[in-house]
């Protein structure tokens, strides 16, 4: 197919697996820069870009940071590597989902999850071995899929690892014990569970949406509303974040709705604030440059005409590195032009 699409001379690129080497995952950038345009209205800048992992696949690749604006893919990168992501296997078969027996699916659930878990630890293992060989010999031959990963080995990049339910949790933490990982729970439904031991070991969680079902059918209806008050009061450092799945990509822009939701369930108001600004900037660590308003920091703010949790309010100029952006977008276009059309005709 690669091949063939060149021949038609129409310039295709091949993102290279894991999205880890060359380009990366910094390279498929301009097929968001739609949702990118919408996401500037609600003042939503820089954002984290996940590299999707294939159906079945526990390793996902490395991430990039970039802001939503610039020339080329190397003006929008404010960090080209920021974290290795890990999907931790689902250890719970939600029975209501299957019709009766269930101890044959049961046995295909747990041999399919025993595999991708040492599929996961078989990974870590390799990459470990390979950082010690390459630190005892840098002649040693150089293989790309472990390369990228020696700085996730050395406790030089975090990795984050999607997480809701409290085994897959517990697993998460066993790992990043065994290997010496800067661990950050990416979902974390069940988090507050286990807070304590989250706060001890000082892991962050990225609450992935708060505008959610429960993951249990008994949970109260306010689980996830009230997750980031009981992560805030337990002291685990935590922000909130969207889901980053592809179906979740056009509702991005709700991001400061979710916080505005927290804060309707017992989060504080600067903490709401600070969950979506200062706090995710810490987590990736690049608080030095963004998430607040101080001198040496990049000058990347948004300007309201009111608060900006409030679905009312709307963002009426948006600056990138001191440069101002342009708010418009389909959608914007699109009122335009009907506006102009009904002018036109009078009614």
């Amino acid at each position: 197919m690669l091949a063939k699409t060149w021949a038609q001379e129409n310039g295709a690129y091949q993102v290279p697996p894991g999205g880890s080497e060359g380009l990366g995952v910094v390279g498929i950038v301009s097929a968001y820069l739609e949702f990118a345009q919408q996401c500037r209205v609600s003042g939503i800048s820089p954002t984290c870009i996940v590299h999707a992992s294939a159906t079945g696949g526990v390793i996902a690749g490395t991430s990039a940071l970039i802001q939503l604006d610039g020339w080329t893919w190397e003006d929008m990168a404010i960090a080209p590597a920021v974290a290795l992501h890990v999907v931790m296997p689902s250890m719970r078969l939600n029975a209501e989902l299957f019709p009766a027996p269930l101890d044959e699916r049961l046995a295909d659930f747990r041999r399919f999850t025993a595999e991708r878990l040492r599929q996961l630890d078989e990974a870590f293992d390799a990459a470990a071995a390979y950082n010690k060989a390459r630190n005892a010999s840098p002649d040693q031959p150089v293989d790309a899929r472990w390369e990228a990963m020696r700085p996730v080995m050395q406790g030089q990049r975090p990795v984050f690892v999607d997480a809701d339910e409290l085994p897959q949790i517990r697993h998460a933490l066993g790992l990043a014990q065994r290997h010496g990982l800067k661990l950050v729970i990416v979902g974390g439904s069940d988090a507050w569970r286990i807070a304590d031991l989250l706060r001890e070991r000082q892991v962050p969680v990225v609450i992935a949406g708060v505008h959610r079902l429960p993951i249990r059918r008994g949970d109260a209806y306010d689980e996830p509303f009230r997750l980031a008050a009981r992560l805030a009061q337990a002291g685990v450092r935590f922000c909130i974040a969207r889901s980053g799945s592809e179906f979740d990509a056009a509702h991005e822009r709700n991001l400061p709705y979710e916080a505005a939701t927290a804060e309707a369930f017992g989060l504080s108001r600067d903490e709401a604030l600070k969950a979506i600004t200062l706090y995710p900037a810490q987590i990736l660590g690049v608080d030095d440059r963004l998430g607040s308003l101080q001198p040496g920091r990049l000058a990347s703010f948004i300007v309201t005409d009111g608060d900006p949790l409030d679905i009312r309010t709307h963002v009426q100029r948006a600056f990138v590195q001191g440069r101002e952006i342009d708010l418009s977008n389909r959608q914007t276009r699109l009122e335009e032009k009907y506006r102009t059309k009904i002018e036109r005709s009078g009614k």
